[in-house]
């Protein structure tokens, strides 16, 4: 066999460990796939619940609320994550850089879930997902764009820590640091995400607090302006009936 031809098989083998080790966090973006199908396919049980409301049936329980809340916020805000996850598992031990991706995921949703678990009551309550209130929190978080206190809770979204190197410290470190960035992004998207979560998760609500998201996150210089004029655009959106009509 010449040597060409045993270069070019193993090529492929060569470039998926190289794939693989320059980007450990590679299962949390497979995660993110199923977590939109599963989120997109509850707006269309929400519709249904819609219909089954207006006949008195009860309102989805509040467990299936917050589970939807969380797999809403993976989808959404997981692909955020990916370079801060990076770091994490480049900061660590090559043995244990899985684990610490998993435990920085696991700080990041903690203070998303305990907001969860507010916004899953809300969902339980009859007229939650009311076009005026929906629309109104889109303006509010729109307005919240604007406050200077909201700007600085988007730089520490942007916050590095220093991680010891193995053991229970390093451990508590991850978690730590996945923490203090999830409860800056709480700050930053709260009112966002809770909007999207009252629409019934609907698909443009989240498609548009999704790139809005990435945009302002990715930017070096967020711009501010495109950024409210987007979400008053998805207030505007749902004060029209045919929101209501083209996507539960």
């Amino acid at each position: 066999m010449s040597r060409a031809l045993i270069m070019s098989n193993r090529a492929p083998g060569q470039w998926l460990r190289r794939f693989f080790w320059t980007h450990p966090e590679w299962w949390s973006v497979v995660l993110v796939a199923p977590a939109w199908g599963a989120v997109v396919a509850h707006a269309g049980a929400h519709q249904e619940h819609a219909h089954h409301a207006m006949a008195g049936q009860d309102s989805m329980p509040f467990p299936v609320e917050l589970l939807y809340w969380g797999l809403m916020v993976v989808a959404m805000m997981v692909p955020l994550m990916l370079e801060p996850l990076r770091w994490v598992a480049f900061q660590s031990f090559r043995r244990r850089r899985h684990r610490a991706i998993l435990l920085y995921l696991l700080g990041f949703l903690v203070p998303w879930m305990l907001v969860g678990v507010a916004v899953a009551w809300l969902r339980t309550l009859d007229g939650s997902d009311n076009p005026l209130l929906v629309s109104g929190l889109f303006g509010l978080a729109a307005l919240w764009v604007l406050v200077p206190v909201r700007m600085r809770a988007l730089v520490f979204c942007h916050l590095r820590l220093p991680l010891a190197p193995a053991g229970w410290n390093a451990d508590r470190d991850c978690l730590r640091f996945g923490f203090l960035v999830g409860g800056s992004c709480v700050a930053a998207c709260g009112f966002l995400m809770l909007a999207c979560a009252l629409t019934g998760h609907n698909l443009i609500a989240m498609l548009g607090g999704t790139v809005l998201a990435a945009l302002e996150y990715r930017a070096f210089h967020p711009p501010t302006l495109p950024i409210v004029a987007g979400t008053l655009l998805l207030a505007a959106w749902f004060l029209l009936p045919i929101s209501s009509v083209l996507l539960p």
